[in-house]
């Protein structure tokens, strides 16, 4: 089916994400994706994504800054930037005993103020005030600088701007293996045709361990999110996205959250 420099195994976020950043620098990728554009199979879906700097940890920190200058190259689709900073709160019983970044909130406030992100400690007081409705234990977290992605008009414009750029997005382009020489690799697809590449980069999410079998690959543990979907009761108020971290073994476990609107 043809030969190509660079060939991306997996359409999702990351997959396209990456197409783009290569028809930047002058490639023509051609991106493989095994079922339809918009399916809900994988970790992609959906309007929105938090855009979550609640860390401490430097190498966390450093691929936050990365990301938000790829967001802020993005920039704007129908008239509205993908990437909305509404800010966040980080809160919670769990707190006490370490965030989700495994230290507590007052550290990750003094590490994210050190990077010049904006970042404040409030009682719970003080923040229920700011955001009435939402429940506070104890001590609150809050930085301006975060919020959501858009993603599901990112996944757009991503494939938008590699089709712009002279590369190719298959959707239901299912790859059964990939072969690895000295020359390159040989993608091997379900239907029996194959591309050949000097590189492959496989973001393929759950099925990465499987679609790799006999490559040594770190851990991999494919977990579960669930969603759920509230309508607010009063729509007057503007709340920040937010972490609501508990102590380790209790449930439900940590929560994340983020406002969606009706049309993103």
């Amino acid at each position: 089916m043809g030969d190509t420099r660079i060939v991306v195994v997996g359409g999702g976020a990351m997959g396209l994400a990456t197409g783009w950043a290569l028809t930047r620098r002058g490639e023509q990728p051609i991106v493989l994706e095994r079922f339809a554009r918009g399916h809900t199979r994988g970790a992609s879906h959906g309007e929105t994504r938090n855009f979550n700097n609640a860390y401490a940890e430097a190498h966390y920190l450093d691929l936050l800054a990365r990301a938000r200058e790829g967001w802020d190259a993005l920039g704007s689709v129908g008239g509205e930037p993908i990437l909305r900073l509404h800010g966040l709160v980080s809160h919670g019983s769990g707190t006490a005993l370490g965030s989700a970044a495994g230290v507590g909130l007052i550290e990750v406030e003094r590490v994210l103020r050190e990077r010049g992100i904006p970042a404040e400690l409030l009682d719970s007081g003080e923040a229920t005030r700011r955001w009435p409705g939402m429940r506070f234990e104890d001590t609150v977290l809050h930085s301006p600088d975060a919020g959501v992605v858009r993603a599901a008009a990112a996944l757009r414009e991503f494939e938008r701007r590699i089709a712009d750029g002279g590369g190719q997005v298959r959707w239901e382009t299912p790859v059964r293996c990939i072969e690895e020489d000295a020359d390159g690799v040989t993608v091997h697809l379900a239907d029996g045709g194959d591309i050949r590449a000097d590189t492959a980069v496989v973001t393929a999410g759950a099925w990465t361990a499987k679609l790799l079998d006999g490559i040594r690959l770190p851990p991999l543990r494919v977990t579960e999110e669930s969603p759920a979907h509230f309508a607010p009761a009063d729509r007057s108020l503007e709340w920040p996205s937010f972490n609501h971290f508990v102590a380790p073994g209790a449930w439900p476990s940590n929560v994340y959250g983020m406002p969606t609107r009706a049309r993103v």
